[in-house]
């Protein structure tokens, strides 16, 4: 079964929503303000691109998306193949972590696991203003991945927090 166009945008309602919901789990789990701004500006870009898919939403089927979980389960088939909380819900996706390295591990993860995801979402998709979002969130996506393996590597090698505005410029 293949999902269909106001399917592939309940999804990325979905999948933005965690992603805003995992991220602020982040931010409560680092003890640095530097590790709370990145964590909580990702966040804020999950809820944009929230917004983004349910003004698509509502153009393309004329009412508001019902977020259920009636509705989330029914979606649950066409995310599995590339879920991008491969771990679990986004409640127990951080329950290992002990520091902030851990978190963005995981937050690699999800980032590498939705690009993977709305990429596939690109090939079921012939409406030019879906694909254009898509391509837009996809790059976000992207830009995130970049931030989150920066800090990475910049907090293994030197202890500290690298300034993820860089990126974001």
């Amino acid at each position: 079964m293949k999902a269909g166009l106001n399917d592939i945008l309940l999804i990325g309602l979905f999948v933005e929503d965690d992603g805003r919901r995992f991220y602020e789990r982040c931010s409560k789990l680092v003890s640095t303000k530097e590790g709370r701004e990145m964590f909580n500006f990702l966040a804020s870009e999950e809820s944009r691109h929230y917004t983004k898919f349910k003004e698509l939403y509502v153009k393309h089927a004329g009412k508001k998306p019902v977020l259920s979980d009636c509705e989330r389960t029914r979606l649950a088939g066409f995310r599995k193949k590339a879920d991008v909380f491969v771990r679990g819900s986004v409640e127990g996706l951080l329950d290992g972590a002990s520091d902030a390295i851990d978190a963005l591990d995981i937050a690699v993860e999800v980032e590498e696991n939705s690009i993977r995801l709305y990429s596939g979402f690109r090939k079921s998709v012939s409406e030019e203003g879906v694909l254009d979002v898509l391509k837009t969130i996809i790059g976000e996506e992207e830009r995130h991945l970049a931030i989150l393996q920066m800090e990475e590597e910049f907090l293994t090698s030197t202890g500290e927090w690298h300034d993820f505005r860089i990126v974001t410029s």
